[in-house]
């Protein structure tokens, strides 16, 4: 998930925006991003931040927290991006800067858990804890909402009991909208296509991460 999310900032960043039809474009490539990491975030939440926290234990509990608290953070600026759509050059500059604060934060997030959160699990599971955590983050993914919703749970018992719901209602949501509304892909903007396709085509796709001579299959 990390490189795809990377490959989504760079093209969200090289639209320059200059015109309406470009705020549309990055209005539409943002709706995809917010997907991508609302479904990425609940996944985090469940599976990966408690097994960190369950195998480095308590000298592990701020990271842990840290993480959540990035979690959160992610999803009330996503709030505000998803609903508050620019109308004019003054509102596009004020959604334009808040879009490019959020990608800052979720890259360093990105490097935080490249640096400091994966080396140390990918040492301290056993190959088939990681097999494990892999099919979990799968199952996982189709289950996990669609939006980023802040007043909702970011991690513990709560988030694994909630999140299911909350994501059967979002697709719910999605499924009405697609029905009452023109045919998705002739609305799309040219220049969120691909950040779109991207994001339909890696869904429950594993992924790997690699450390020493350690290969953990998972969508990480």
């Amino acid at each position: 998930d990390h490189a795809r999310f990377r490959r989504m900032f760079e093209r969200f960043k090289s639209n320059e925006g200059t015109l309406m039809d470009d705020w549309q474009g990055k209005f539409e490539q943002m709706q995809a991003m917010i997907e991508a990491i609302a479904m990425h975030s609940s996944d985090e939440s469940r599976t990966l931040y408690p097994t960190f926290l369950d195998k480095v234990g308590k000298e592990g509990r701020l990271a842990y927290d840290k993480l959540l608290l990035d979690n959160q953070v992610d999803k009330e600026l996503l709030e505000f991006l998803d609903k508050n759509k620019p109308s004019t050059q003054e509102d596009w500059n004020i959604w334009n800067g808040v879009a490019l604060k959020w990608i800052a934060s979720e890259e360093a997030h990105i490097q935080d858990e490249e640096r400091n959160i994966l080396p140390k699990l990918n040492l301290l599971l056993s190959e088939s804890e990681q097999r494990y955590l892999g099919e979990q983050w799968r199952q996982r993914k189709h289950t996990a909402p669609l939006k980023p919703h802040p007043e909702g749970p970011s991690g513990g018992l709560a988030s694994k009991v909630m999140h299911p719901i909350v994501g059967a209602m979002d697709r719910m949501s999605e499924g009405i909208k697609s029905l009452v509304g023109a045919d998705r892909s002739s609305q799309t903007h040219p220049s969120a296509m691909q950040t779109t396709a991207e994001l339909e085509a890696s869904r429950g796709t594993p992924m790997t991460y690699t450390q020493g001579s350690t290969t953990a299959a998972r969508n990480i």
